[in-house]
């Protein structure tokens, strides 16, 4: 798909002199970016926004206090809004930058990651603007190396294809997945509604603290706001070196995520009711009901699907 040597056109130098006056004419953006340490990618990220087509855009960077130069380059940018200050969690930094955000839609990055494609706000806004019932438009993800290099990584595999309501929540449901963190815009409303507050983001070490993404988009899918997926690579994320080490509390995120996709699984199959979609005002919304009867001829579906997986899997196999 891209040269071996390629780099995504959004990082590319532009012009920081760029007007961010967010203006009530139009819908307006917010782009809450997180950061800690990561200068040497903090720029490409701001260019992969700054360099978008569309232009009411607002960008909110939170540092957790850097010691290395990424408050310098903050300065550098006239119009970004940021603080530096100690967080708790990657989560926490978010939760902290949707609150400030001011923007009808928004969008999330981490400072090693960015927008791939320039016409994705200008995209997914007209989209909004288009559908007032829909909460959440997302897309796909491509992977770079370190020094920003393609490096034929994307999720999910194959060619970007349309995913309708139906399917994300079906995906969600018998899967656990749903949407990758940085490749969706969301109705700031249905943030204030399925987003954990900043007093949930503890330490991710702590018992009692949740996982940002895992937790919304839980409540988001179970509580049936109307979501898309549309055929387009709208993100970058960057594997390199000096990632966060999360390896001590991932599984226990996971098994947290799991746990809730059961229950959830657990609660609609029992109430024997149909599945019926919200617009972000809360209407319900006809068109998209899902009878119980479909609900359980897909839950019986999936597990056939996974018992055939099962079977065709080499028993010594060795998963990296």
């Amino acid at each position: 798909m891209f040269a071996e040597n390629e780099k995504p056109h959004s990082i590319s130098p532009h012009n920081r002199n760029r007007n961010y006056e967010v203006s009530d004419d139009k819908i307006a953006a917010s782009v809450v970016m997180i950061n800690y340490n990561q200068g040497h990618y903090l720029e490409e990220a701001l260019n992969s926004v700054i360099n978008q087509t569309y232009s009411n855009i607002e960008i909110i960077v939170i540092d957790g206090g850097s010691s290395d130069n990424s408050v310098e380059i903050l300065k550098s940018y006239p119009g970004v809004k940021w603080i530096s200050e100690p967080d708790n969690s990657s989560g926490h930094a978010f939760a902290k930058g949707v609150e400030l955000a001011k923007g009808d839609i928004v969008y999330f990055l981490a400072s090693s990651d960015g927008f791939f494609d320039l016409d994705w706000i200008e995209k997914s806004v007209n989209i909004f603007s288009k559908n007032e019932n829909l909460a959440l438009v997302s897309a796909d993800v491509i992977g770079i190396r370190q020094n920003g290099t393609f490096n034929g990584y994307k999720w999910p595999k194959g060619e970007p294809v349309d995913w309708k309501n139906k399917e994300l929540f079906f995906n969600w449901l018998f899967k656990g997945i749903g949407v990758t963190p940085i490749t969706f815009g969301i109705r700031k409303d249905i943030l204030k509604i399925c987003a954990p507050k900043l007093e949930q983001m503890v330490s991710p070490r702590d018992l009692n603290s949740v996982d940002y993404f895992w937790y919304l988009f839980g409540n988001f899918f179970y509580s049936g706001y109307i979501g898309i997926k549309i055929s387009m690579i709208s993100s970058f994320v960057r594997f390199h070196a000096d990632r966060v080490d999360d390896s001590e509390y991932l599984s226990r995120q996971r098994n947290q995520l799991h746990r809730l996709i059961i229950s959830r699984r657990r609660q609609l199959i029992s109430s024997k009711r149909p599945t019926n979609f919200l617009s972000p005002t809360g209407e319900i919304i006809a068109s998209e009901k899902i009878t119980f009867g479909e609900v359980l001829f897909r839950f019986f579906l999936s597990k056939i699907a996974n018992l055939v997986r099962r079977m065709k899997r080499d028993p010594f196999e060795i998963v990296i």
